[in-house]
């Protein structure tokens, strides 16, 4: 089978490094053209070297074009070989088999058209009709494997290339394709079920796409958020209204319990006192009373008594005597209500 090694692109380093490049060059180039001549790649169409490099200023690491071997095969034209390096530059993504080969430390082996479909390197293959491609890194780059048929996963024959090219590969566990693709599926799948929760609570949704459902809740929100804020305002009012109401209902019963007993006293004589009580309509009121009266040593002379509306009405006409303590109107008023109010509970 006829083989078509393509050169390398010349270097922009010194005429020092030129040296020494050139002839890592040559060594890499014989290594790739060797490989094919081992029946188990009778299938591939492609070996592509990749050197890791860092352009400044950036600083940014990325994976420039180094060396490639092609060989003629049924369902590869020769076109499309040659497009497949047509690209001799690509920035380090980690949404790239070549970029996440090296990050990873392990082998890509991509065998499957989703696996393509979610990444920049295997989309642009996929053109080219390419349906099996493998990524080995190796300690300066990543070399890449490409065949426009399906190859299974062939441990032996990545064993078999990291020995020519004098490397050991690192084992990682979970490193088979298929788990990661599950994986993604998974993390879709649960990312589209939020989308669709949200997008059931959110009532005015303008368009199906996600970036349009993300801004119309935000504007919801945003809604939402004025009409706590309003609500909170009129609780705040309504909460000073009722604090006043019941701060002028507490304003008016204190009025009304000073108001539940009126006594007027008038001194006749020197030894006799004219007394009206006024109080509200309890029980035992005229008791209470004259229990008043016989504490103060104030004789009972005349009384009557009567009921208005809710009030009851007393009129008494009582005997002061000799040496009594309280000799004035006001004297005698005030010891009645004292007794009234904190002895007898009117």
């Amino acid at each position: 089978m006829e083989q078509q090694p393509i050169s390398p692109i010349p270097s922009s380093s010194s005429s020092s490094s030129s040296s020494s490049s050139s002839s890592s060059s040559s060594l890499t180039e014989s290594k790739l053209h060797s490989l094919f001549l081992n029946q188990q790649l009778h299938n591939w169409a492609f070996a592509i070297f990749w050197n890791l490099t860092i352009t400044p200023p950036s600083s940014h690491p990325s994976l420039t074009w180094a060396h490639s071997h092609f060989q003629p095969h049924p369902l590869l034209s020769p076109s499309a070989a040659h497009s497949l390096y047509s690209s001799r530059h690509f920035p380090f993504s980690d949404n790239d088999p070549l970029s996440t080969a090296i990050s990873s430390g392990a082998v890509a082996w991509l065998n499957h058209p989703t696996l393509f479909q979610q990444t920049h390197r295997g989309k642009q293959l996929q053109t080219f009709g390419i349906k099996t491609l493998v990524c080995i890194p190796t300690p300066n780059g990543i070399l890449e494997l490409g065949s426009p048929d399906f190859i299974p996963n062939d441990s032996q024959l990545v064993e078999r290339i990291s020995a020519e090219f004098g490397f050991n590969l690192k084992k990682r566990e979970n490193n088979n394709p298929s788990t990661h693709v599950e994986a993604e599926r998974q993390r879709r799948e649960k990312l589209n079920h939020r989308f669709s929760s949200l997008r059931s609570v959110v009532p005015n949704v303008s368009r199906m796409d996600k970036a349009s459902l993300l801004s119309d809740a935000v504007s919801y929100i945003n809604e939402l958020q004025l009409k706590i804020s309003e609500m909170e305002s009129r609780v705040v009012k309504k909460k000073g209204v009722k604090e006043m109401e019941e701060e002028e209902e507490e304003a008016t019963s204190r009025d009304r319990r000073e108001k539940v007993i009126e006594i007027d006293v008038k001194i006749i004589g020197g030894d006799q006192a004219v007394i009206r009580v006024q109080t509200k309509n309890v029980s035992y009121a005229v008791a209470k009373l004259m229990e008043a009266l016989r504490d103060l040593e104030l004789k009972v002379q005349h009384a009557t008594m009567s009921n208005l509306q809710d009030l009851t009405l007393q009129d008494l006409v009582v005997g002061i005597p000799c040496g009594h303590g309280y000799s004035s109107d006001e004297g005698i008023k005030q010891a009645l209500l004292t007794i009234l109010h904190n002895n007898r509970g009117l």
